[in-house]
């Protein structure tokens, strides 16, 4: 079942493909988990829930906000409608921005709705890094419920990277990436 904890190391596949067809070229490619970014997709539509419906159990979805690096251009609404959709076609994981957590908009999704709904990655983005930051950035997973804590920061150098092994997202489930 694809909510049964990891119990090694997986592998993620992360394109930034812009349509639907180059999409699906790389998910029918084997891979462990591949990460579906809808936000870069030109054409999202009925072609592109489909596929994701056909390969779900090994996907991580996610409609990035701008604030966030993504490229969706819609409103807010509309971006959660969005995830709403993907989180409907049977995706193993939604990849949600951790402001989406602090106010409250998961729940805006209607996950309880359904049988089995995806595992929850909260995410949270730092351009800016520098000293001190990512420790400061950790601290807003304490209490946040879902499934995986991913923190992404810029950093200049191995010392910075050496200090992100430290980190404590308070997630027994992490992910901690040097950008």
């Amino acid at each position: 079942s694809r909510n049964d904890p990891v119990k090694r190391p997986t592998r993620c596949l992360t394109g930034s493909e812009p349509t639907t067809r180059e999409l699906a070229g790389r998910l029918d490619r084997p891979g462990e988990l591949h990460e579906v970014r809808l936000d870069l997709l030109t054409d999202l539509g009925g072609d592109t829930y489909r596929l994701l419906e056909r390969h779900g159990p090994r996907l991580v979805v996610t409609c990035r906000a701008g604030v966030e690096g993504g490229g969706f251009e819609g409103t807010e609404g509309e971006r959660l409608a969005v995830l709403r959709k993907a989180a409907r076609t049977g995706a193993a994981w939604l990849d949600l921005e951790l402001f989406l957590f602090e106010q409250g908009a998961t729940a805006r999704l209607d996950l309880d709705r359904l049988g089995e709904p995806p595992r929850l990655i909260a995410s949270l983005h730092d351009f800016e890094g520098g000293a001190g930051r990512a420790e400061q950035l950790a601290s807003r997973f304490e209490g946040c419920p879902a499934d995986l804590a991913k923190l992404a920061v810029a950093v200049d150098g191995p010392e910075a990277l050496a200090d992100l092994r430290r980190l404590d997202l308070h997630n027994a489930r992490r992910v901690v990436i040097g950008m």
